[in-house]
Order: structure tokens, then C-alpha cells, then sequence
């Protein structure tokens, strides 16, 4: 569905921007490279710099920094996230299709379904009994909506796509083909050979989950499978029965998680396949692949007429404006190059996936004692890796038995503070913000604020190596929050959320984080 043209104070308006002067009627949306006098397009890269200052575009979405360069007779619409006020742009010229109501005479609605009368129903489109679709939602051809499923207001579900003991809420997006609420790969082995385990949860997805074509999410075991509100799942991801909950991320494609491991916190443990750690989660996002396939770090499909794709380029995570746009491509990762899944987890080796242009090199000791003031024994950790910029890091703190703390914590019975792991986690967080801010770090200092949701599930010993996995929530001015997860040989042993501010370093001091 497509609609326009638009003026440009209605476009400026749909991206909650202030109205400009100029007055200019828009058709549609296009890349810079491409786009005419009545198109709007937008920059989110500097790296594209050279593609605005010869653009053609009517007007341009673009960091207030870059505003400047736009060419004469493209009209610069400044916004501190021009790839935000795009998707909104977008949107406001290709919106999704309203439902048009009714039931195809082809579909096979069960007597006893409850369907709201705003719903449409396509053809060959099965509802099983006891469901209930609510309003405005629209079930394409040849889905099947299973046995009392409940579908909440203004749900999207895809051609082919079959729901089973699933509860959903509102605005949820199930694109074709997927397979929400199956049976899981549950077996006891017993002399006689496999014994199927029934399972026995549901598939619960929040309001504003969007699920990719051909993902499959199988049904609890015994709890239910929740996919939190926010999340999006890509195309060919399956999640294994009773997997945690997952909230406000997404997942790139081609990866399989599975139930493994024991419950914790009356959820259950769970692992990749080809790994063996132990993966409690929360929230995560991911990019890559898992056992089969290739997928791309999703922050990546930012800047129009990349690879002559269209809208969205095919690969290639953008720099945000303000930060150095450095290197090239990487290559392309090898094994399982996804993630670690964990409570906030994110590896940074997952965006090694092809086409990336924002990982930066490893940071050794030397490095760390440039970008933090830190000295020993109060440097928690050795080195840095798989670290994206604005993303992700991976601390490294090897344990040996001549560590200071070790003399006293305790004594015959050596073992790591659990303040300590967090002060690793806040130094491997500050490394991260001095390689994302750049030269823009230089007299600035990070602060902590605040600490939450700490948790200690093992101790750490001498001879442990401690990896402390990193991932930036968001930040919003100079105040950013984090979430670490600390693990030794793939098992967690700690994590916490916390937050940290940037703040001008006091004349005279050392270094740039505390």
C-alpha cells in the first residue's frame, strides 16, 4: 500500500519534527544515490557523506552535525536519529493495509470461534475451535489458527503461518510460514529406546512481537515460552521449549535454540546448538548464524542504496554520526558466529557476520590503560575483544593465585569478590564508551550511577578465566546503561544491569573512565 504525495510539513510532522519553511510537495522515499526533487531520503552514516553532498533528493533526513552538507535544493530535515524519523517517514508512505472485513467463503471457521466482526479471513484459512480473534486483525491465506488460540487487537498473521496453544497479544506480526506453539523435541531415553515427553506450556507473544517467515517457536515443556513485548525474531529462528523469556530484542537468522540445562528461578536454562554453555536469558540480540545459514547484523541496513538493494542496503552496520567510521568490512564469521544468548547477551563476534564495518581491533592491556585510569592491582581486566562500537565487548580477566584479593578472600579458600567481577564489568563498559565516542572521549570521564539486578550464581577461582560480556541498552545524552554478563568455560557466574554517566574529566586527573 502506498499513499502521497505528502507535503513536507506533513512529512516533518510524521517524524515529529518542527514544520521547515521551505514548501515542497513529496511523492515517495529512495536512496541518496537515487532519489529525485520530489523524494526524501536519509543519511544515518558518515561513511555516505559523499552520497548527500551529491544527492538529488528533495529533502534529506540527517544528524544536525551533517545538516550543513546538504546540496543546494535538497531541503535537510535535522533529527539526533534520522534512522528513527525515517522508519516513521516511511511508514507514513507505505503504511500497512488496514484489514479489509469479512470471511472468505473458501476459509473454515469453527462454530464455536469467537471472531470479531472487523476481522479479515482469508482463503483456505482454517480457525479452529474456541479461538477468539480480536479486532481489526487480519488472517491471511491458508493460516491455521488452532484450537483456542487468542489472537489480542490488530494482529497480522502471515499466509501459511499455523498457531497452536498460543496466546498473543496486541499488534503482533506472525509472517508466513512460521510455526508458533508446536511440539517441542521432547524425549526420555529408557532401555526400550525413546519415550516422546509430552509437552505441555504455550507459546505466549506480548503485545508488538513481530516473528519472521518459516521461524518456529515450540511450546513450553512445562512453563510457557514468552517472547516479550518489542521483541523481533527474523526469519528461520527456532526457540526451543521453555525457552526464558525474551524481552525487547531481536534475533538475526538462520539459529536455532534449544532447551538445555537445568531451571533456575523457575525458568529453564538453555544453549545453541554446537555449544554447551549454560544460557539463562532474559533479553538479547543477535545477528549471524547458527548451525546452517548466513544473517547480517541488523543495525546495519541503515543507509539507502547500499549495494544497489533499494531501501535498505544488504549488509554493513552503519556508524552512528559522531562517532569514527573506521576500517572495512570484516570477514565472514566462522561456526557459530550468532551470539551468546544470555540475560541481556550479545556478542560482539556475532556482528563479524558478513558485511560489518563497525568491530574494532582487539584492545590489549596497553590499550586499557589508555582509554581508563586504572592501575594494578585495581585493573579488573587484560583485554578486550569482539568489541562493537555503540554495541558490545568482551572483557578478559585471567585469575591467577598471585591476585591481591586473593590473600585475604579468603584465606586457604581463595575467591574472587563479587564486587571485584562488577568493577570488571564497569571497566570492560568504559573501554566500550572511549572506542564508540572516539576523539570525542578525550577529557571525559565515566562515572558509575547506579547498579541493579546483580546476581552471583558461582564463585571464581584462581586459574578461572573470566569473560564479561558487555551489551549497551541505550543511552540517552551523556547518561548510558549496560548489561554484563560474567562467564568462566561458557557457564554464567554473574551479571547486572547498570548505568554510567559521561562527565568532563576535573583538571588535573588521570585518564578517561573511573
Amino acid at each position: 500500500m502506498r499513499t502521497g504525495p505528502h507535503s513536507l510539513a506533513a512529512v516533518a510532522a510524521a517524524a515529529g519534527l518542527d514544520a521547515p519553511a521551505a514548501r515542497l510537495l513529496l511523492s515517495g522515499v529512495a536512496p541518496l544515490q537515487t532519489a529525485g526533487p520530489d523524494q526524501i531520503s536519509f543519511l544515518d552514516n558518515r561513511r555516505y557523506a559523499p552520497a548527500l553532498a551529491s544527492t538529488r533528493a528533495g529533502a534529506v533526513l540527517v544528524h544536525p552535525d551533517m545538516a550543513s552538507r546538504a546540496p543546494a535544493g535538497t531541503v535537510a530535515l535535522p533529527t539526533l536519529e534520522p534512522y528513527a524519523a525515517w522508519a516513521l517517514v516511511a511508514a507514513l508512505f507505505h503504511p500497512i493495509p488496514p484489514p479489509c472485513p469479512g470471511v472468505h467463503p473458501a476459509a473454515v471457521v469453527a462454530a464455536d470461534a469467537r471472531v470479531d466482526p472487523t476481522v479479515e479471513i482469508g482463503p483456505l484459512a482454517v480457525i479452529g475451535a474456541r479461538a477468539e480473534i480480536g479486532p481489526r486483525c487480519r488472517i491471511g491465506p491458508g493460516a491455521v489458527i488452532g484450537e483456542g488460540v487468542v489472537l489480542g487487537a490488530e494482529c497480522r498473521i502471515g499466509a501459511l503461518a499455523s498457531l497452536s496453544y498460543a496466546l498473543l497479544g496486541a499488534r503482533v506480526a506472525v509472517y508466513p510460514g512460521a510455526r508458533i506453539g508446536q511440539e517441542g523435541f521432547g524425549f526420555a531415553v529408557t532401555p526400550a529406546g525413546f519415550r516422546s515427553v509430552p509437552q505441555l506450556g504455550r507459546v505466549v507473544l506480548e503485545d508488538d512481537v513481530e516473528i519472521g517467515a518459516n521461524t518456529t517457536i515450540d511450546r513450553g515443556s512445562l512453563h510457557d515460552t514468552v517472547i516479550g513485548a518489542g521483541s523481533r525474531l527474523d526469519n528461520l529462528v527456532q526457540i526451543g521449549p521453555s525457552w526464558p523469556r525474551l524481552r525487547h530484542r531481536r534475533t538475526g537468522g538462520h539459529l536455532r535454540v534449544h532447551d538445555f540445562g537445568r531451571p533456575s528461578d523457575d525458568r529453564r536454562a538453555g544453549r545453541f546448538d554446537r555449544t554447551s554453555s549454560d544460557r539463562e536469558a532474559r533479553s538479547y540480540w543477535c545477528a549471524g548464524r547458527g548451525d546452517v545459514g548466513r544473517g547480517r547484523g541488523h543495525r546495519g541496513d541503515r543507509q539507502p542504496g547500499d549495494g544497489g538493494s533499494g531501501l535498505l542496503p544488504p549488509s554493513g552496520r552503519a556508524a552512528p554520526v559522531g562517532a569514527q567510521a573506521e576500517g572495512g568490512d570484516r570477514g565472514e564469521g566462522n561456526g557459530l558466529t550468532a551470539m551468546d544468548v544470555g540475560r541481556g547477551e550479545r556478542t560482539a563476534k556475532g556482528i563479524e557476520a558478513e558485511g560489518t564495518g563497525d568491530a574494532a581491533p582487539v584492545v590489549d592491556i596497553a590499550g586499557i590503560m589508555r582509554a581508563i585510569p586504572h592501575r594494578y592491582p585495581f585493573l579488573m581486566i587484560d583485554r578486550v575483544v569482539d568489541l562493537v562500537r555503540d554495541k558490545s565487548a568482551i572483557g578478559i580477566k585471567n585469575l591467577s593465585i598471585d591476585e591481591s584479593f586473593f590473600q585475604g578472600h579468603f584465606p586457604n579458600h581463595p575467591v574472587m569478590p563479587g564486587v571485584l567481577i562488577i568493577e570488571s564489568m564497569a571497566q570492560t563498559a568504559a573501554v566500550l564508551v572511549v572506542e564508540t565516542l572516539g576523539p570525542e572521549s578525550a577529557g571525559k570521564v565515566v562515572y558509575f550511577m547506579s547498579i541493579e539486578g546483580a546476581k552471583f550464581r558461582r564463585p571464581v577461582v584462581p586459574g578461572d578465566q573470566l569473560r564479561i560480556h558487555v551489551f549497551k541498552e541505550r543511552n540517552r545524552g551523556n547518561v548510558w546503561k549496560f548489561h554484563a554478563i560474567a562467564r568462566v568455560d561458557g557457564v554464567s557466574v554473574a551479571e547486572a544491569t547498570y548505568a554510567a554517566m559521561i562527565m568532563e574529566r576535573a583538571a588535573g586527573s588521570d585518564g578517561a573512565a573511573e
